[in-house]
């Protein structure tokens, strides 16, 4: 509390060396000289403001050519060159607008544009070369800007032409999918059932050769499906190309996929072929058509390419009418700085008067200060500041000055006072001090140890209720959240859904590619599991070896199958080889229990639920979703 130091009062001798200095109550008190001092300043100043008016008025009579005259000058000028480019803004918004609206808004702009660079221009009367020269160009920037218009609103009706042929093109495609696409399902199908039947120890050769014919002869509706996907994918990208170039090429290729789809399409069933010639026409028409999508494309590229010669034209002309007027800018410099030369001139000579006053006025204050206010004041109250600093930093044996009657006397008692009191405080802070230390220690040691102790439980906590080789909550977690839930479902009477999963064929897999390929498997499929939940309080764990079980509390049945179904696929999407399965792939089957709890019945019961319907679906042919239960009432 009392131990800082100041650097200041280091290399002074001591106090006990100085001499009093002598403050008799003979001249000024402390209290007249402050006043004294402040008078002189005051009157300094005062003849310094006076100095600063005179010389701001004859500065301000030459500053007003500039204000007045010049610069407004100057300023229109600059305006009109703005004027010139906010045209020329305007014409790029028409050049970019796409819809009607935009269109609208952006003529509307130039039109106000165009008033304000004409109102502009006839304020110029002192100009006339200038208003001539602008007034051409700004006839030739407004005309670019109408034919832009124009334009914009070519391109907006192309554009709602090009949006409702690709609503055609849309509606086309989806008259052929209703049409072919359950056809196609049916084909793969068959294939499918002959793949399984020829894997068949003794397969039955007559269905097969059966099967196939019938695939063989439906074989051009697969082939007719994919060219006409793959034409309405073409369309769709030739109508975003950049170039007439690349949408020739577009054309070329469309032209050719048409050709090879019409073949095909005539060796199509009859049946098929009469309810699908009137759409694969329209299909050519919309692509192909004088307003096909890949005219009004063509078109709308050569719009383009003649919005910006238009834009290039209006920069061109902008840039003109900046020079024109930069001429007149350095024109109304030039006079601002002959103007501006003259004041500076006024400024300095005033400027030099004022320097000297004050210098007069300063000089005078600071022998004041020194012959009166250093020697009787400054010198007592250095002494006065020096012990106060002394005390400061623990010094309290340092020798303070004499009291008096005086504002520095009253001073010096109460620094006295405070000294007595200082060493005072000083013991008790030193005894505080020493039993503050004491108790911060304990407290850091005990804040320490609490810390670590709490970090070991979190981690024994963890550990016990986690799996350690897929990241997911162990058996015994489950058991644990199970049973919550259960509790909260027999009190709220709400339905409780139950998903058991098992890795199809993961013993062939663990027999064939080992057991490290196998924890890396369940890694997989755990991570797979954990990523497409639905919702964050949906629950999944490993349930033990290849199994693991999900609790999707407040679920309904439909939410729970949709769920079940979007994991199974997600596990068949990871393509993870298993040669022992019968796609060739790794996949899963999940049994769904559902029930609601009563006091009964136990989270056991359910278990069973789920896994019988686990049963189910690895019997009837894994890779599937069973369901077991009661339905949700």
């Amino acid at each position: 509390m009392f131990h800082w130091k100041n650097k200041h009062f280091g290399s002074k001798p001591p106090l006990q060396a100085r001499q009093t200095p002598h403050h008799s109550a003979v001249g000024l008190s402390i209290q007249n000289s402050l006043l004294l001092g402040f008078g002189a300043m005051v009157f300094v100043m005062l003849l310094a403001t006076f100095i600063s008016l005179f010389s701001t008025a004859r500065v301000s009579r030459s500053m007003g050519v500039i204000l007045d005259t010049r610069l407004p000058e100057m300023m229109q000028t600059l305006q009109v060159a703005k004027a010139v480019d906010t045209l020329a803004a305007t014409g790029i918004s028409l050049a970019s607008a796409i819809t009607e609206n935009a269109r609208e808004l952006a003529f509307q702009r130039f039109e106000i544009a165009e008033a304000n660079l004409e109102q502009l221009l006839n304020s110029l009367g002192s100009i006339p070369k200038a208003i001539n020269d602008d007034r051409r160009l700004v006839t030739e920037l407004t005309q670019n800007s109408r034919r832009l218009s124009t334009m914009a609103k070519q391109r907006v009706d192309m554009k709602l032409d090009c949006h409702l042929k690709r609503e055609r093109l849309f509606s086309n495609l989806q008259t052929f999918q209703q049409h072919l696409a359950y056809r196609v399902r049916i084909i793969e199908g068959d294939n499918d059932v002959i793949g399984r039947l020829l894997s068949r120890p003794s397969p039955p050769i007559d269905r097969i050769v059966e099967m196939a014919q019938r695939s063989a002869r439906w074989a051009p509706v697969q082939r007719f499906y994919t060219e006409v996907e793959t034409i309405s994918g073409h369309a769709f990208a030739a109508i975003q190309d950049p170039t007439l170039t690349t949408l020739a090429i577009s054309r070329q290729i469309l032209k050719a996929s048409l050709s090879e789809a019409e073949i095909t399409f005539k060796k199509l069933p009859s049946d098929i072929n009469s309810s699908l010639g009137r759409s694969f026409t329209e299909l050519r028409e919309i692509i192909l058509a004088e307003n096909g999508l890949l005219t009004l494309r063509k078109r709308e590229l050569m719009l383009e390419i003649e919005n910006q010669n238009l834009i290039s034209e209006n920069s061109r002309i902008t840039r003109l009418v900046h020079e024109a007027t930069s001429g007149l800018v350095r024109r109304e410099i030039f006079m601002m700085a002959s103007a501006g030369q003259s004041a500076d001139e006024t400024r300095q000579k005033y400027t030099l008067i004022l320097l000297i006053a004050t210098g007069l006025g300063l000089l005078g204050i600071t022998a004041l200060m020194y012959f009166h206010v250093m020697r009787h004041v400054i010198l007592r109250l250095s002494w006065l500041s020096e012990a106060m600093q002394s005390l400061a930093a623990g010094k309290l044996d340092a020798q303070l000055p004499a009291a008096g009657n005086d504002e520095l006397g009253r001073l010096g008692f109460a620094v006295r006072q405070f000294q007595k009191t200082a060493v005072a405080a000083n013991l008790r802070e030193a005894d505080l001090r020493l039993s503050n230390q004491k108790v911060e220690k304990i407290c850091i040691e005990l804040e320490q140890k609490a810390q670590e102790l709490a970090r070991v439980n979190s981690k024994l906590e963890e550990l016990s209720a986690t799996d350690f080789l897929t990241g997911l909550a162990n058996r015994r977690r489950f058991d644990e959240v199970l049973e919550t839930e259960w509790a909260r479902a027999l009190r709220t009477r709400q339905p409780l859904p139950l998903i058991m999963i098992d890795i199809d064929y993961f013993k062939k897999f663990n027999d064939r590619y080992g057991h490290q390929a196998g924890d890396e498997c369940l890694k997989r499929v755990a991570s797979t599991l954990r990523t497409n939940l639905c919702r964050a309080g949906d629950f999944v764990a490993r349930y033990g070896g290849e199994e693991f079980s999900i609790i999707a509390a407040g679920t309904d049945l439909t939410g729970t199958r949709k769920l079940a179904e979007k994991l199974r696929r997600a596990v068949q999407a990871m393509s993870l080889m298993s040669e022992g399965s019968v796609l060739g792939i790794v996949t899963i089957s999940l049994g769904i229990g559902f029930c609601i709890p009563d006091r009964k019945q136990s989270a056991n019961n359910l278990v069973g639920i789920a896994d019988k319907a686990l049963y189910q679906a690895k019997t009837r042919g894994r890779n599937r979703v069973e369901y077991s239960g009661e339905p949700q009432k």
